[in-house]
């Protein structure tokens, strides 16, 4: 798997607002949050993930599981989203800033440097009615989705990535230690989401045009369109949002992505294609992202499932 930072939580795209029943997502895609866990005084505390990438050209897919706790970082709460490159369309720079896991790879690893990590126990644990895993404590490790290392971080095993991950909820838990000995609370109306899920990976993104399965050539001129159907989800599962990011290979991390709301369209305009290297890896997929508050820090759950290719323009 490749160090994709701003694969999700930097990329996310819903609007928010006041409304403390629809304030999943707020703050990312420009509208500052005001309730819940996305409030601006809201700091990070740590993130739970399972991340699926499938590589278009041979369609072998590859999944990640980890968590982390800490009490403090430098800064103590990121930005969620970049520099707006055309109003209204979900499309943002994020080369430059600190945002949720993009911009430089270099500022990634100065963040991580700076927390103070919590130890939760021995393991913690990711469960849904199909499957479980168990994660174990580790010390000064990388994580198998952005590839940063944590001083405490709980991993396994690269997952089987099958089908039996996607399109289905989790329960995470752990086993005591700085936190204690306790389950996440249920997620309520103040965080925007009021189902029993914790963690939802989404199902897959289908008939796709362009496919995947072959290098992408993107238009010399105008936008570049691409469209989709999004499986369905369970109806008790949290909403999810689609993205294509652009992961520069000279940067080594994404620079630059869009995202939108299952419309089955994703427009890339051309001001942000002119912004592109000539060539590099495009993802695209969809996510869900849960926050959930403890000892007053934001806890991240997160699910990606996404394929990518090369391209080039």
């Amino acid at each position: 798997m490749l160090a994709l930072f701003g694969l999700s939580l930097g990329a996310c795209g819903s609007d928010g607002g006041d409304d403390t029943t629809d304030c999943l997502g707020a703050g990312h895609g420009g509208t500052k949050p005001t309730c819940g866990p996305w409030a601006d005084d809201v700091a990070e505390g740590g993130e739970f993930r399972i991340e699926i990438q499938r590589n278009g050209t041979d369609d072998t897919t590859t999944a990640a599981t980890h968590a982390y706790f800490f009490k403090d970082q430098i800064p103590a709460r990121r930005e969620l989203e970049g520099t707006v490159i055309v109003p209204g369309t979900g499309c943002t720079d994020v080369t430059a800033g600190v945002y949720f896991d993009n911009g430089s790879p270099a500022a990634a690893i100065e963040i991580a440097n700076s927390r103070t990590y919590l130890d939760v126990g021995e393991t913690v644990s990711i469960s849904s009615a199909e499957q479980s895993f168990t994660l174990q404590k580790q010390l000064n490790m990388m994580d198998l989705s952005s590839y940063l290392t944590h001083k405490e971080v709980y991993l396994t095993p690269s997952a089987d990535g099958s089908a039996n991950l996607r399109n289905h909820t989790y329960d995470v838990a752990w086993t005591g230690g700085d936190l204690g000995d306790m389950e996440l609370a249920e997620p309520t109306a103040v965080q925007g989401y009021a189902a029993a899920a914790q963690l939802f990976v989404p199902a897959n993104m289908t008939n796709l045009d362009p496919s995947f399965a072959a290098p992408l050539q993107i238009p010399a001129t105008g936008d570049w369109t691409l469209t989709y159907d999004q499986e369905a989800a369970p109806a008790d599962a949290p909403p999810l949002l689609q993205f294509i990011v652009f992961y520069d290979l000279d940067v080594g991390g994404v620079t630059h992505q869009c995202v939108n709301d299952g419309s089955g369209t994703m427009t890339v305009p051309r001001e942000m294609i002119d912004k592109l290297n000539p060539s590099g890896l495009v993802y695209f997929g969809s996510f869900s992202h849960i926050g959930n508050l403890q000892q007053g820090r934001r806890l991240d759950l997160v699910g990606v499932n996404c394929q990518y290719q090369e391209f080039a323009k």
